[in-house]
């Protein structure tokens, strides 16, 4: 439809022109002005959607940019992330701490790894579990939802996730299953429910079943890069005989050197333990923002082909345009005109015209902007750094797109170009 519509328009418009005022005025002069006219407001819409998909684009680049750097309170390198699955390798309850102490005894002595821990859920985006909690002392406000993300992990979690513990102490050999039940909880439950205070050796639990708080987190980003924080306790997965689906690895070197060697202890110690997954830690946070990702390079993509489309309407217009001004052109060059002031006077209409167009998508933009706030992290949606390259990046192709026929505008012939016609 699009072939037939902008295909025969300008065959109607030829059928307009009256033979005898053509004769008259030349081949050039015949419907020159109504032709490069809807040329040009062809030109124009083009710069102005491409301005619209570009900057888009760029937006949704600096948000998976910003996501990609962000600081989620762990330390994602160097980190190998194995899931297991005790409960369906047909493993009891009583049989986890001896399986869980051997199996972190056995893969940090393999060579290359620094620590090992073992955990519920694994750190990016395994899932956590949800409690609701009373805290001795604290009082809930009107409606207030008073729970907690949790997980259990053993003492040497924290190190090999790279989790700094800011205040008490970590979990040690005394947290066992007949020891008092104790807590390290991150930032966000120290600063919402106890304030200024420091929570060391204060409680929380449910009901009579009360745990101790012996230390306290930095906050991390473990439910993924765009979910707020929230409060979350973490306790030893000893005292809880639980079914532990996460074993982490810290390595010196590539996490992925050392793979195939825990597969073999784990086949060594437990062959009927279930091995679902092995990636790192740095692929898992990169699976959260799979979404984002996606859409950059769709926008990208759609983006590269608006502007290719906008360089090949500039190209073709000002090269028409250069055409049917030879005479024109010949006429400048013979009473004088220097080849860099004909280029400039074929470069200066393709300036104009990229220049309404930006005009004219800027409102687009600013309209369009409210549409994709949802989609956005760390970036304004109306970013002026981001519109103001993109308008760069345009008017730049539009000096190359403009460049060619300029530059072969320059080199015409005077006397050539006078008896053109």
């Amino acid at each position: 439809m699009t072939g037939i519509l902008f295909g025969v328009a300008p065959a109607i418009r030829t059928t307009r022109i009256e033979p005898g005022a053509a004769m008259k005025s030349g081949a050039f002069a015949a419907g020159r002005g109504r032709l490069l006219t809807l040329g040009r407001t062809l030109v124009v819409v083009q710069v102005a959607l491409s301005l619209l998909l570009v900057s888009g684009a760029g937006l949704l680049a600096r948000t998976l940019w910003n996501l990609l750097q962000m600081d989620l309170g762990f330390n994602r390198e160097h980190v190998l992330t194995v899931r297991i699955d005790p409960r369906s390798g047909g493993f009891t309850t009583a049989q986890l701490p001896s399986l869980y102490a051997q199996l972190v005894e056995r893969v940090r002595g393999l060579p290359g790894v620094q620590s090992a821990g073992i955990a519920l859920s694994s750190i990016a985006g395994g899932g956590t579990i949800s409690s609701g909690i009373n805290v001795p002392g604290y009082t809930p406000g009107p409606r207030e939802n008073m729970s907690i993300d949790e997980n259990y992990v053993d003492p040497a979690y924290f190190e090999t996730v790279g989790m700094r513990l800011l205040d008490g102490r970590d979990f040690d050999g005394r947290d066992t299953e007949r020891a008092p039940r104790v807590a390290v909880i991150n930032e966000t439950m120290a600063r919402h429910y106890f304030g200024a205070r420091s929570p060391i050796g204060r409680h929380y639990g449910y009901g009579s079943m009360q745990f101790e708080i012996v230390g306290v987190v930095r906050d991390a980003k473990v439910r993924g890069p765009r979910l707020p924080l929230r409060p979350m306790a973490y306790r030893p997965i000893r005292q809880e005989m639980a079914y532990a689906r996460s074993l982490e690895v810290r390595t010196q070197g590539d996490p992925r050197t050392v793979a195939s060697e825990i597969r073999k202890v784990i086949a060594g110690l437990a062959p009927d333990l279930p091995i679902q997954d092995v990636s790192t830690l740095a692929e898992r946070v990169n699976r959260l923002l799979a979404q984002e990702r996606l859409i950059a390079e769709l926008t990208g993509l759609f983006a590269f082909l608006a502007l290719l489309l906008a360089c090949i309407g500039i190209y073709g217009l000002i090269s028409y345009a250069v055409v049917r001004r030879i005479p024109e052109i010949g006429i400048r060059m013979a009473l004088g005109a220097r080849r860099a002031s004909v280029v400039w006077l074929v470069l200066r209409e393709a300036l104009i015209l990229v220049l309404i167009g930006l005009a004219a998508g800027i409102p687009l933009v600013f309209g369009a902007a409210r549409l994709v706030t949802s989609l956005l992290f760390g970036v304004s949606p109306a970013d002026p750094a981001t519109l103001a390259a993109t308008a760069v990046l345009m008017l730049s192709i539009a000096v190359v797109a403009a460049y060619l026929p300029a530059r072969r505008a320059s080199r015409v012939d005077p006397m050539g170009a006078l008896r053109y016609e």
